[in-house]
């Protein structure tokens, strides 16, 4: 049930963390952007990137896709082998 709380009380949420502040907590963020949570991540005060789960339809897409060999993981498309 705490668990549960947990998930409703982040979901939708943001915060605003320096890079310095993601460096030293990398594992708790992630946890955190499992459980819902989004994070605007600043480098001099000004937002750099946004971690967040990545929307369902795009995972599936991505699955969809690998599943049918039309792309493999962890592969650059311009890059030389």
């Amino acid at each position: 049930m705490k668990r549960l709380a947990q998930l409703v009380s982040l979901a939708g949420k943001t915060e605003t963390i320096s890079i310095t502040e993601f460096r030293q907590r990398p594992g708790e963020v992630i946890t955190q952007v499992e459980m819902g949570m989004t994070f605007d991540v600043t480098r001099n005060g000004k937002v750099v990137a946004t971690i967040s789960k990545p929307e369902p339809n795009a995972l599936e897409m991505g699955k969809a896709a690998r599943d049918a060999g039309l792309c493999r993981d962890h592969v650059h498309p311009h890059r030389k082998k």
